[in-house]
This record gives structure tokens, C-alpha cells and sequence, in this order.
């Protein structure tokens, strides 16, 4: 029985960290990679580009030399906001490469997971026909799954990494939107 149940859970474990990394083969061109309470961030090649939810219509794109584009024109930047751009530019494209690697890691474990579900599985079926204790197999899984849970809990740590610094990135974007005097006039803030 207790075989069963670590089974249950290393399948279960297999699944979540399985799912949760499913996104590794997305292709994130174009696609939504940050959706924030005001604005939607997607990338484009090298591109970010953003659209406020108030004004859909209006596209604004900070291209890989860090020049800021509302619509057709680009905005004239002073230092100080050139370095925002920037800062903002390079923090958001570390983030989505950071957290594509942690997915990557969560699709491997969880197919460690399965694995080890599976092995479980087939010696639980062999044990049971030829008569094996149940506690060997069950030895065998725990020490197994513990490796899985060590990797797991370490895959979380790198997750709550990313997640302090996905708000960084939000501060940095709400901080855009607040001095630079074109985004500004977008009114994206507003509620």
C-alpha cells in the first residue's frame, strides 16, 4: 500500500512539474510574455512591444538599440531615461531567458518524475507476483524521489528568484510609464 501511495505522489509530481514547464516550447515571438495591470509586453525578434490595456491601438516598442518608439515616431530621450529604457529592455529580456531555463529544468524533472513512476509502477507489479516485500520497493522509490524533491526544491528557489525580479521589471516599466513625458500622455496608469 505504501508503494502505491508514493507511486500516487511521484506521478503527481511528475505531472505538475511537467505541466508547469510546459511552456519551454513555446514560441514567444509575438506572443504575450508579461501581462502587467496596465500593459501587455510581447516580443518581436528583438524587439519589446508594448500596449496598454486603456489603448490597445497604440503600439510602443523599445527596439535592441534601446530607442523608444510610440506608434510611428521615436520619442527623444534624455540620459536619464535613456538608461531607464535600457535598464528596463535588459531586465525584461534576462527574465524571460531565466525563466525559460527554470522550465526547461521543470520539464527534465518531471520527466525524471515519470520515470521513477513508471519503475515504481513495473516493480510493484514484479513484487507482487513473485512474492517481494513491499518495503524494498518502497526504500527504492523514496530514495529515489527524495533526489527528485531535493531538485525540485532547488528548481523553487531559482522560481522565487525570478518572481522578485519579475517585479523589479514591473517597477521599472511602472516607472517608464510615469517620467517619460510621451508615455506619460498615453495616460496607461490611469484607472
Amino acid at each position: 500500500m505504501k508503494a502505491q501511495v508514493t507511486f500516487g505522489i511521484v506521478v503527481l509530481l511528475a505531472l505538475v512539474m511537467t505541466s508547469w514547464g510546459a511552456p519551454v516550447h513555446m514560441d514567444i515571438h509575438k506572443d504575450h510574455v508579461i501581462t502587467m495591470d496596465f500593459v501587455d509586453v510581447s516580443v518581436d525578434g528583438a524587439d519589446l512591444i508594448m500596449h496598454c490595456k486603456n489603448d490597445e491601438d497604440t503600439e510602443v516598442v523599445i527596439k535592441e538599440d534601446y530607442s523608444l518608439w510610440v506608434g510611428d515616431e521615436q520619442v527623444s530621450l534624455t540620459p536619464s531615461e535613456e538608461k531607464l529604457v535600457m535598464d528596463f529592455y535588459n531586465a525584461t529580456f534576462s527574465l524571460i531567458q531565466d525563466a525559460l531555463r527554470i522550465a526547461r529544468k521543470g520539464v527534465r524533472l518531471g520527466l525524471k518524475g515519470a520515470k521513477i513512476g513508471l519503475s515504481a509502477a513495473f516493480n510493484a507489479i514484479v513484487a507482487a507476483v513473485m512474492g517481494e516485500d513491499e518495503d524494498s520497493i518502497e526504500a527504492r522509490v523514496e530514495q529515489k524521489t527524495s533526489q527528485i524533491e531535493e531538485e525540485a526544491n532547488r528548481l523553487e528557489r531559482e522560481a522565487n528568484g525570478i518572481e522578485e525580479r519579475a517585479d523589479e521589471v514591473e517597477e521599472l516599466l511602472k516607472k517608464m510609464f510615469r517620467t517619460i513625458p510621451a508615455l506619460q500622455k498615453l495616460g496607461c496608469l490611469e484607472e
